[in-house]
């Protein structure tokens, strides 16, 4: 599974290491504006790409994208870029996912 990580903080960290963890996982990338942010030093030290620019990593092929900012204007631009898919810089994989830490429990879930 390709997987890309948007947020590079406390969340984006523990999620980045977890899923090294799994041998079927694939780090596409790792976006943060900050790019001192952890998960992008994080990133940066085990050769995984990052970004400072959003729509640059979405246009990796991936199967889910983790929205692990918690900021609702970061969510709506990869919903609005997911929806224009067929544009320059939509998704290239028409199956890709966004999993959010916005639900009421904080557990990640996956949306079509």
């Amino acid at each position: 599974m390709k997987v890309g990580i948007v947020g590079g903080g406390n969340a984006g960290t523990l999620f980045l290491k977890t899923l090294l963890e799994l041998p079927e996982v694939e780090i596409i990338g790792v976006c943060d504006k900050n790019t001192e942010a952890p998960a992008i030093i994080f990133a940066k030290e085990h050769g995984i790409p990052t970004y400072s620019n959003l729509k640059l990593l979405l246009e990796n092929n991936m199967d889910v994208v983790l929205e692990l900012t918690g900021i609702p204007e970061v969510r709506n631009t990869i919903e609005q870029l997911k929806k224009t898919r067929n544009s320059p810089h939509g998704f290239p994989c028409g199956k890709t996912g966004i999993a959010s830490d916005r639900t009421p429990t904080g557990a990640i879930r996956k949306t079509r």
